[in-house]
């Protein structure tokens, strides 16, 4: 069994991916099928490929590149970044060492000796940037398929983000 572990952890070192990661050790562990269930549930996410992304309105960064006019982006920002507002200005509430405050088009939530987040758009790329005291500093661009702000380096949605990582630290939860 020693031997065992030993090549399992040799297979999930070589690899370079989370989710290849974890097939490997599925794979090794004998569970071809719950794989097979995986693949068939997964709802498929944007990816580029180099080629692609130097083209205009196909794929960057996996997220398709839709230029909105500047009017809905600002719309959309705005809307956000004050539901938001909204949201942590409530769960601060139940929590004594968190500030929040919003000033021209930028966010900040101060958690106190956690660190602050700040939040601000960025007109001319069309992108809110976000900055963690947890995890750094990520680019998001507005889906409108969806309707969600998603990270351009690993699809994320910025609200379970942000709900994940201020659910770790603070009473309550984002409400948006």
């Amino acid at each position: 069994t020693v031997v065992f572990f030993l090549m399992l952890r040799h297979f999930i070192q070589r690899s370079t991916s989370l989710a290849l990661k974890q097939r490997r050790l599925l794979t090794a562990c004998g569970y071809a099928r719950l794989i097979q269930q995986q693949d068939a549930l997964r709802v498929p996410t944007y990816r580029s490929f180099s080629v692609m992304a130097s083209k205009p309105n196909k794929q960057s960064d996996g997220i398709p590149v839709e230029k909105m006019a500047d009017q809905d982006f600002q719309q959309q920002a705005d809307s956000f970044l004050q539901r938001l507002h909204d949201s942590a200005t409530d769960m601060a509430k139940d929590n004594t060492n968190m500030q929040v405050s919003f000033k021209d088009g930028e966010l900040n939530i101060d958690l106190g000796e956690n660190g602050c987040y700040v939040l601000s758009k960025d007109a001319g790329n069309q992108n809110l940037y976000m900055f963690s005291p947890f995890s750094g500093v990520y680019r998001y661009r507005f889906d409108r398929l969806n309707g969600w702000w998603v990270d351009l380096r690993d699809n994320h949605i910025i609200v379970e983000m942000l709900g994940r990582e201020l659910s770790g630290v603070c009473a309550g939860y984002l409400n948006i």
